[in-house]
């Protein structure tokens, strides 16, 4: 290798990653599968797949040959992360996770729902499956390169795998243990006046569906005062839709961007699908098939988490002299015991013994560590979960697939099981609404916090109706809108049970969105990039009432800076840095005045309501001792401290983009060559406590881990197209121009179109697939020793092909 320059190496690199690739640009390219008729796959310019089948079962046997061509190694991956198997490849590191998806059993959750699952649904996931396997038998040696990195093949796909990954989505949107746990050390230590503080939401009258006064004059609440239901994080999912009577069309518009945490690849995989059925676009959650969120040519639904808690933590009551017996009533019962064997990669197994009761697992080692409350031993704490009892509930995705009308989605919404989740929909008539759809246990006892397994008012007892669930269909005021907020405040129980989000940004959407008479298409989707914090407007001029004046210089710049700042969290702000770093040594303050450490940091993001009315000047005897202002003066102190440390004694270096920077991480970045390699960013990015939410870490300075995975518009008048952007790109294969060629437009704001029209598809084609039924092709050649074969496309004029806009800035 001597003599051999960078330069050389690279262009090595180039071409072996390249040689991965599943299709040649400007070909098509036939090969066979377990198909009725033929399947076409059409890529775009921007990498997305466009599939058309003669019917729903090819038309799934093509998403997952699609799906498994551009993100083989990310499949197996997600297979093995939901089933506990990820140490034997990856090692010791990720043996935390599959002990925990182990113990809650998600693996054997999705096994037993692929057993009863209707027939309609068993045949959509056995094509997906068929068509992943189908890809794999094909690949050969030019497997995804981190198949080769680590030293494996992976195995065929079953149906259960599908299921066994949707029901982890479904646990990561309901689990959040911590919330549980938090909200029993809250309930055991803090006086009633200052629990209800904790408990109430900040903003919580912005109310998903508008409030009508209530007749005792006091509202639902009595004398609490406030919407007492929790808080959440800053992060969160936006959705809403205007009615053709606020639009420029005339026709209703939809935006909808779920926010999760970043990773490499992106978890979305865009597609068209369309069959006799139907013909819909939008973003297949990976593993998975149908639309998760996205239209079809009648009708557009988004969606945002419904923060319903659909899962109860336990406290078992042992036999007093057989702890391996838990009470059931009168009885006595032993637990059931399974020892798992794990694999890890060049190490000797782990054994993880899981117990269980007929509510669910013991789940004490995934809770916070050094968080049981009391003196004594805490009992076994065991988990019930509606997502591991109930189907998988693809037949709602093929409803919605279906859905002619509004009337459909909401048939359809009647069969979604979980996550609860806030759906807004519309059709082409001009029909618009929001409906909470999702499984939710009724109990006796509101509130979230640990239960007591022998207590009848903690028991489930049934669900509560889809009717009952909350709802709006063509409001009055013509649009509507959900951001993780409370729905509504008629139900006292039903908003105890829930840990909902602030109302900033719910109210920052209103306000953009009544801002006009009428909006276009464009302005409705523009509010997705709103950077404005509402908090901060409300809040700065309280806090610089009580930090001014001040001896400190820097001080004095920094509350100068704050005083002329335009509460706007763009990549150039100061004020958007040093509002952040006090609003979070300010939370920190009050966490670590009334919760054990363990819990701090779960407490800071859960306080902004104490904080909101301490600042406001409400006299809430919080801080055991000492002013609530001198508190306040000790955490700008910090935060100016911080943001020295960070950037230097000069203010105007304290720019939020270089606070405030995102990067998708891959799970092989470990090392700094692999993450070069691999993972995208760090990158500057705007937003935060704002529409364009972002999770970040609690100290400066503020990593981004969280924020809008997708983003799209739905304009009714136009049937035929959707814009939307992700956060990385179509493909896997690090050798595609679509790896990351999103990155900018996701950066800068902007989209793509999604088009879907036959003749849009086709004067940007970059490359097709057809696949045909092994024994005869379309012109009756016998393709039983030739399974593959590829020619140049016939129409190289159409193909349209340019590289699109961003990947040469990514590369650089």
């Amino acid at each position: 290798m001597a003599g051999i320059g960078v330069p050389t190496l690279r262009r090595w690199a180039r071409a072996y990653f390249r040689s991965k690739l599943p299709i040649s640009a400007g070909k098509v390219e036939e090969t066979t599968g377990l198909v009725q008729a033929a399947v076409r796959i059409r890529r775009d310019s921007w990498g997305i797949a466009h599939i058309a089948a003669e019917g729903e079962r090819d038309l799934f046997f093509g998403l997952g040959y699609a799906m498994a061509q551009d993100r083989l190694w990310q499949l197996d991956y997600q297979r093995r992360l939901v089933r506990g198997e990820l140490a034997a490849v990856l090692g010791r590191r990720t043996l935390a996770s599959d002990r925990a998806v182990r113990t809650l059993g998600i693996g054997a959750v999705g096994d037993r729902a692929w057993e009863t699952a209707p027939a309609d649904v068993c045949e959509m996931l056995a094509a997906l499956a068929a068509g992943i396997n189908r890809w794999m038998e094909q690949v050969g040696d030019r497997r995804p390169v981190e198949f080769e990195i680590l030293g494996y093949e992976p195995a065929p796909w079953r149906p259960a795998d599908s299921i066994a990954i949707w029901k982890h989505r479904w646990w990561t949107l309901t689990g959040r243990l911590e919330s549980s746990i938090l909200y029993e050390a809250a309930r055991r230590t803090l006086p009633p006046a200052l629990f209800d503080a904790f408990q109430a939401v900040e903003l919580g009258d912005e109310t998903i569906v508008p409030e009508v006064s209530h007749p005792t004059g006091l509202g639902c609440f009595g004398n609490r005062g406030g919407n007492w239901g929790g808080g959440s994080p800053d992060e969160g999912s936006n959705n809403w839709v205007v009615g053709g009577t606020h639009t420029t069309t005339g026709a209703p518009a939809l935006c909808s961007d779920p926010h999760n945490p970043f990773s490499a690849p992106s978890q979305w995989f865009e597609a068209q699908l369309t069959c006799p059925e139907f013909d819909a676009a939008g973003a297949v959650y990976i593993g998975t098939p149908g639309l998760y969120l996205g239209r079809n040519r009648s009708v557009a639904w988004g969606l945002t988490n419904h923060a319903i808690t659909v899962r109860d933590l336990y406290q078992e009551e042992i036999g007093p002299d057989r702890p391996d017996h838990y009470r059931e009533g009168d009885a006595w019962r032993p637990f059931e015991v399974e020892r798992q064997r794990i694999a890890i990669a060049g190490e000797p197994d782990d054994i993880l013994e899981i117990r269980r009761t007929v509510r669910g697992p013991i789940v004490g080692e995934l809770l916070p560590r050094g968080s049981t409350m009391g003196s004594g031993p805490e009992p076994p704490i065991s988990l019930r979960w509606i997502g591991a009892e109930v189907p998988s509930g693809f037949e709602a995705s093929l409803a919605l697939l279906r859905a002619r009308s509004a009337t459909d989605v909401l048939a359809a919404l009647r069969q979604w099981p979980c996550p609860p989740l806030n759906y807004v929909y519309a059709d082409a008539s001009g029909d618009l609404g929001y409906h909470a759809a999702g499984l939710v246990p009724r109990r006796v006892r509101s509130g979230y916090g640990l239960r007591r397994a022998s207590d009848p008012d903690d028991a489930w007892d049934g669900l509560i109706p889809f009717d009952e669930l909350p709802h709006i269909a063509n409001p009055p005021r013509g649009w509507v809108a959900t951001a993780n907020n409370v729905p509504w405040t008629r139900d006292h129980w039903y908003l105890e049970s829930g840990a909902w989000s602030d109302g900033y940004r719910a109210h920052r959407i209103r306000e953009r969105l009544t801002a006009k008479d009428v909006l276009a298409p464009e302005e409705v989707a523009a509010v997705q990039a709103d950077v404005h914090g509402v908090r901060a407007r409300d809040l700065v001029p309280a806090l610089l009432a009580l930090v001014e004046p001040a001896d400190d210089p820097i001080v004095q710049q920094a509350t100068h800076t704050l005083r002329r700042w335009d509460r706007e969290f763009s990549v150039a702000s100061v004020g958007a840095s040093i509002w952040a770093a006090f609003w979070a040594e300010w939370c920190l303050a009050l966490a670590r005045a009334r919760f054990p450490e363990p819990l701090v940091e779960f407490a800071a993001a859960k306080v902004g309501e104490v904080g909101r009315r301490l600042l406001l000047g409400e006299p809430l005897p919080w801080f055991p001792s000492g002013d609530p202002g001198d508190e306040v003066r000790r955490a700008f102190g910090a935060a100016r401290q911080s943001l020295t440390r960070w950037g230097g004694p000069d203010p105007r270096a304290w720019r939020w983009g270089k606070l405030h920077q995102v990067t998708h991480p891959h799970p092989l970045a470990t090392t700094p060559e692999l993450a070069a390699l691999f993972s995208t960013g760090p990158l500057p990015t705007s937003g935060g406590q704002t529409v364009r939410a972002a999770g970040h870490g609690l100290t400066v300075p503020f990593t981004v881990i969280s924020g809008s995975t997708y983003r799209f518009l739905a304009d009714l008048s136009r049937p035929d197209r959707m814009v939307s952007v992700q956060t990385l790109g179509q493909s896997a294969h690090l050798g595609s121009p679509h790896y990351r060629d999103q990155t900018r437009l996701w950066l800068e704001d902007r989209y793509h179109p999604l088009w879907m029209s036959e003749e849009d598809v086709l004067a940007h084609l970059e490359g097709e697939t057809v696949i045909s039924h092994p024994a005869v092709n379309q012109v009756g050649q016998d393709l039983n020793h030739t399974p593959t074969g590829v020619h140049e496309c016939d129409e190289p004029s159409r193909l349209g092909h340019t590289q699109p806009p961003g990947v040469q800035w990514l590369e650089q």
